[in-house]
């Protein structure tokens, strides 16, 4: 690249940098000396080239074969504390070193790898120069991508996490470096990053003060023309992080990250915890001899995967893991990878722990071409996991349509119903839920279902899609045939649902299709009371824009179409007022008061629930609806038990604003008094309140001491 092509570089800002620990080496030179450690000085080559039988030597020194010049990028630092904490078998290095049963080139890796005492000199060359070859890919690719952490300027306005600026402005080079097939290895470079940074303040890869603020080129370009070497030792520290990072969060665990969107589980900070805690202790005994073949299987490392099989003999792990190698080479979509595990061997519809398949991970994460060759195997197309899901329905829910097309026209059934989930789902009902049109309407066009349960599928696809406001799914859904007042074992209806939602747009479509606007859930609830209770406006940010859910748009289309204002519940007469007044929500009570809505329905009516909840606005607003010579004897009752359940609660701006419009403070609610509510509750500031504006301290003093 030509100096006045240089990409224009910035910080990429003090948040940012604070959080990635970023600390510049000030000087090469003085870093260098410091350490007591010679390198080839600027515009030379380094002459040591050669190994020798010393294992320092050894772990430093750079094959005569392998060319000298290689990026490094920059050194950044993170605190010890965030350090991945990798404990290397350096006793068991050096004692098979001296016994001569392992070459020393090999030295520096034996911690990693499996018993070699069966294998010849040759092989273990062969070895250490795909190990060699390897870890200066992984070396290359991980210096890149602490350069653009350091002097990228990231595209957009917001901050990034790591994994988000590893994700944006690596693809390229880390795909070009690995030579893999995906970016997977990007979602490991955090761990790798945290882990390897602290070795980065070595003088063997500190940053020339004269490359701050140029480009990566810039910075590649100046480093390849002076010859800076990489040490075999730097290089087995990033190939040993990588491992590391490999069973901490491993492609597979990623994958079922995504699955678990899909369903109910344990969140992904739960997953991700329950994995660390395992793998600490996994390391502690010995479990980082599975580190290298994952990385291998992961990366698309195939030289060095194969010839790890053929050492151990076995296409699984050493230790008891999640899942097999060829279940994280699918995950990650290596082919070549998957092809050599399953030249060796590997059984392709082994189940992990979760009851994942080698083809539902492969389905979930979208890897076509891994699915192309699983099911050219002969792989099982029906096999289901824990959650009764096969891999077609984790493709739909991933809204892969090119390998559902694929699983379908391999064999796989379109209409299976996963009969032990409560909505019973199937690939349709999956893509509704994450609101897919293109699998949905591919699904649809299928001619191979059971037309006794095909309205019962439909009907669950459009809750699913009214759940959550997928208003275009919901259409093609009821173009399609969908019953809008199917009953269902759950008493919800699409209707209620994206009331519940706040999905305004929705329900007008459901309501024009038919659907009964007075149809009760397992609550004795209306749509018009669900859309009542949710009441408040919702924001949430997503991406670069604000998405808002105001229900008083879906209280105002309901009244419109004719729903019953003042419908009460069964057993404790609820309706719509009372739900908006408990939780607060003035602007919903004050369409449904327009609308006809009586303030005096309910065992609790509005005023009381939000007295007892401490809405003090929308009490003002109630009282303020309800003039003073228009208050009945029974509406004022109501507001002296406000007053009560105001100071039982320890509401005191609500008790204030009843005691100022004339409510009682003496009333006898259920036996008791304000103040003696208040005192029970430890109420100081309500307490003296009453009492300083006449309360009657004695009142049924008798009552109190029996009880």
């Amino acid at each position: 690249m030509a100096e006045d092509e240089n990409i224009p570089i910035a910080s990429v800002g003090d948040e940012l940098a604070e959080r990635l620990g970023v600390a510049l080496l000030e000087s090469h030179d003085a870093a260098a000396n410091e350490k007591g450690v010679t390198r080839a000085r600027l515009g030379k080559r380094s002459q040591s080239s050669s190994p020798t039988t010393n294992a320092r030597s050894a772990a430093t020194a750079v094959p005569t074969s392998t060319p000298s010049p290689f990026f490094l990028g920059n050194s950044p630092c993170v605190p010890k504390s965030k350090r991945v904490k990798v404990k290397a078998n350096h006793s068991r290095s050096a004692a098979l070193a001296s016994n001569g049963r392992v070459i020393p080139e090999l030295s520096s890796f034996v911690h990693l790898l499996p018993d070699m005492t069966r294998v010849d000199q040759k092989g273990q060359m062969e070895l250490y120069h795909i190990l060699y070859e390897n870890s200066v890919r992984l070396y290359t690719c991980l210096q890149n991508y602490l350069s653009l952490c350091v002097f990228g300027t990231p595209p957009t306005i917001e901050p990034l996490t790591q994994s988000e600026l590893a994700a944006r402005m690596t693809a390229t080079d880390i795909e070009r470096s690995l030579h893999i097939e995906n970016s997977t290895m990007r979602d490991r470079m955090d761990q790798a990053f945290e882990a390897l940074c602290d070795e980065m303040q070595s003088p063997e890869i500190s940053i020339l003060p004269e490359l701050v603020g140029r480009s990566p080129e810039a910075i590649d370009e100046y480093l390849r023309e002076h010859g800076t070497h990489i040490s075999v030792d730097m290089l087995v520290k990033a190939l040993n992080h990588y491992a590391s990072a490999g069973l901490r969060k491993p492609p597979t665990r990623a994958v079922e990250g995504l699955m678990a969107a899909s369903q109910d589980g344990p969140s992904q900070s739960d997953i991700d915890h329950r994995v660390e805690t395992v793998v600490e202790d996994d390391l502690r005994h010995g479990a980082n001899l599975d580190g290298l073949i994952l990385l291998a299987s992961a990366a698309g490392l195939a030289d060095l995967l194969a010839v790890l099989v053929r050492i151990r003999g076995s296409t699984n792990f050493a230790t008891e893991q999640d899942c097999t190698p060829l279940m994280e080479a699918c995950a990650a979509g290596n082919v070549r990878s998957v092809k050599c595990l399953i030249d060796l061997g590997a059984d392709i519809n082994a189940y992990s722990i979760t009851q994942n398949t080698p083809l539902i991970y492969a389905a979930a994460a979208g890897q076509e071409k891994v699915v192309r060759m699983l099911i050219e195997n002969k792989c099982d197309l029906d096999l289901r996991n824990e959650n009764g899901h096969c891999a077609l329905m984790e493709a739909a829910s991933a809204g892969h349509l090119n390998i559902v097309k694929l699983l379908i026209q391999s064999g796989a059934k379109a209409v299976f119903v996963n009969m032990n989930s409560e909505f019973k789902e199937s690939p349709l009902t999956l893509a509704a839920y994450k609101g897919y049109t293109d699998v949905i309407e591919y699904l649809l066009s299928l001619n191979d279902y059971d037309r006794s349960t095909r309205d019962e599928e439909l009907h669950t696809a459009l809750m699913e899609a009214a759940m959550d406001g997928h208003l275009e799914v919901a259409r093609i859904l009821i173009q399609a045939g969908a019953p809008v007042n199917l009953t269902s074992e759950s008493y919800e209806s699409p209707l209620t649902l994206s009331c519940c939602g706040g999905h305004a747009e929705l329900a007008k479509l459901l309501i024009d299709a038919g659907a009964n606007i007075e149809e009760t859930n397992d609550e004795n609830y209306t749509p018009l009371m669900e859309a009542a209770r949710e009441g408040h406006v919702v924001r949430i940010y997503l991406g670069l824009q604000f998405y808002s859910y105001n229900f008083t748009h879906v209280v105002k289309i309901l009244l419109e179409n004719g729903a019953q204002v003042n419908a009460t519940t069964d057993e404790t007469m609820e309706t719509a007022l009372t739900v908006a007044a408990c939780g607060g929500f003035t602007e919903v009570l004050d369409v449904l008061v327009k609308n006809g809505g009586d303030l005096g329905l309910g065992t609790n009516t509005p005023l009381m629930e939000a007295a007892q909840e401490g809405h003090a606005s929308t009490v003002n607003y109630i009282l303020a609806a309800v003039k003073p010579e228009d208050r009945s004897v029974k509406f004022r009752q109501q507001m002296d038990q406000a007053l009560s359940l105001a100071s039982e609660n320890g509401h005191f701006d609500v008790l204030q604003v009843l005691y100022s419009n004339g409510a009682d403070l003496n009333f006898d609610y259920d036996g008791r008094t304000a103040l003696m509510k208040a005192a029970k509750n430890g109420f100081t500031e309500i307490v003296e309140f009453l009492v300083a504006k006449g309360a009657d301290v004695g009142y049924n003093l008798e009552y109190c001491f029996v009880m």
